[in-house]
């Protein structure tokens, strides 16, 4: 045998009716958003009968990794993109990296990058409302490439979890 009570408020007399409240709450937080603070670069490599490929870390001043190419003798900058998310403090975020980017010369070449990666990956967290995004990548270089400068952009997106 269950016994089970019930707490009604405010009933009238009769039992015809009954009156409780609730609270009502909503929360404003700050908008999320990214903005870059330095391009991913790979540098000045030195075309080749081989194919290879240039990896950059997603890391601050990040050795490049070699393979196959190599660098310039003065390779020029070498960096890891960088971008600053802001938003609420304390709360976490999605981290969205392509999946491939063409660059494209003024002449007739092109490169693929692929192997996007970011510290952090995957999920940031807004300590005191931002944080510092750097992303990575894995540049292939075909074997003759043509010489020139190559370039093309790509996306990164940021979202509240």
């Amino acid at each position: 045998m269950a016994l089970a009570t019930q707490q009604v408020k405010a009933q009238d007399g009769n039992g015809n009716s009954a009156t409780e409240t609730a609270d009502v709450k909503a929360t404003i937080i700050a908008p999320i958003s990214i903005e870059k603070t330095a391009d991913l670069q790979f540098g000045k490599i030195v075309r080749s009968t081989e194919s290879g490929r240039v990896i950059i870390p997603a890391a601050e001043n990040p050795t490049p990794i070699y393979q196959g190419v190599v660098a310039f003798t003065t390779p020029g900058a070498v960096t890891a993109a960088q971008f600053t998310v802001t938003g609420e403090e304390g709360y976490t975020y999605a981290i969205t990296l392509p999946d491939e980017v063409t660059l494209t010369s003024e002449g007739e070449g092109t490169m693929i990058v692929t192997n996007f990666t970011s510290t952090p990956s995957e999920e940031g967290l807004l300590t005191e409302g931002t944080q510092d995004l750097l992303v990575g990548a894995t540049l292939t270089v075909e074997a003759d490439q043509p010489s020139g400068e190559y370039v093309g952009e790509f996306e990164v997106t940021v979202a509240y979890n």
